[in-house]
Parts: C-alpha cells; structure tokens; sequence
C-alpha cells in the first residue's frame, strides 16, 4: 500500500484553474460512496477550499493507479 498525493494551490495553479478544479462538498459525498469503483483506489481524503483542491489516496501501486486518482478527480470536478 502506498499513499498518493494529488492537488493544486495558489502557488501551483492560477485561479480560473483552481475554480475549474473545484469540488463541491456534494461531489465529494459522491465519490467518497463510489471509491470502491475504482481500482486499486481503498481510502481517500479530499479537500477542497477557495484556494486548493487536494486528495490524499491509499493506493495499491502508486505508479499503476495515478491514472485511476486522475480519472477520481476528473469524475469529482466533472472534468
């Protein structure tokens, strides 16, 4: 198991990005529920403010499952 760290922030993203990436507390309810959709995804985090969009996943192998935490993020933000 290992621990995967995906986000954006004032200091990595401006801000018509960082509202593009926003989560609503809806959406993480959502996803939250449906983790267990996606593979090799088991416990997550995710927060979201006015400045930073962050999520925190325990993983199976974190170079195999970073396209599914992108894939958790796109579905969050409907990206």
């Amino acid at each position: 198991m290992e621990l995967l760290m995906l986000g954006l922030n004032h200091k990595t993203a401006p801000v018509d990005v960082r509202e593009r990436f926003a989560i609503t507390k809806q959406a993480i309810k959502s996803g939250l529920a449906n983790l267990n959709e996606y593979e090799g995804l088991s416990e997550a985090v995710v927060l979201s403010t006015c400045n930073r969009s962050e999520m925190y996943v325990v993983v199976d192998d974190a170079e195999r499952d970073l396209p599914t935490l992108k894939q958790f993020l796109f579905d969050l933000t409907g990206k």
